[in-house]
């Protein structure tokens, strides 16, 4: 979208009337570009507060100067997918990567084999599947929504974890896991919690 805007007007030795067409030009433009992302005039009362934020594209900002507390949040490419915007905070430490958590999830594992509801997560495609085998480990097979990696090269943390009836920490399992395509298999022999996080810039 664009916004016309005529600089100069009015201008001090103008008849009003003359600069009268570009000064509604100017106002009507300020009217709309105000409506870009943001809550408008009234009787909107949460006026001048944003929405949401827009990138057209890709930024390379300055460094923050080392004097000031100065930072900035700005979008940029990937390193698995340079064509896709991933979004990052700079300051003057260092620059960091706040759109990496591709997926998570918490869930409980059932007795027996089944169809499993995380008790927390995001970018979960639907029930966690767990299949149980007599004398063998136990999977849980998680299915990623489309998109939410763009390639098996990511940092996957896999944990199981709880407390015992005397309140205290019960230790750490073994659990392997295993990434093909968007499909994550997490495989042991537990009946704590599991909570995992799929990392990916």
């Amino acid at each position: 979208m664009t916004f016309s805007y005529i600089q100069g007007v009015p201008f001090a030795t103008d008849n009003p009337s003359d600069d009268q067409p570009n000064m509604e030009i100017n106002n009507d433009s300020n009217y709309g570009i105000w409506q870009v992302d943001h809550h408008g005039f009234s009787p909107d009362v949460f006026g001048g507060q944003h929405i949401q934020q827009t990138y057209p594209g890709f930024a390379s900002p300055s460094t923050p100067s080392a004097s000031t507390a100065a930072s900035v949040a700005y979008p940029a490419a990937g390193i698995d997918q340079n064509t896709t915007a991933q979004y990052y905070f700079q300051n003057v430490n260092a620059t960091f990567p706040l759109s990496a958590i591709k997926a998570f999830g918490v869930f409980t594992p059932l007795s027996v084999s089944g169809d499993i509801t995380p008790s927390n997560g995001f970018n979960i495609d639907g029930f966690i599947v767990q299949t149980t085998v007599f004398g063998s480990r136990t999977t849980w097979q998680i299915t990623l929504n489309t998109g939410a990696i763009t390639s098996v090269n990511v940092a996957i943390f896999v944990l199981a974890s709880g407390t015992n009836s005397g309140g205290g920490t019960v230790n750490p399992v073994n659990l392997s896991w295993s990434l093909s395509s968007n499909v994550l298999t997490i495989a042991g022999n537990t009946s704590q919690k599991i909570n995992f996080a799929i990392l990916q810039i």
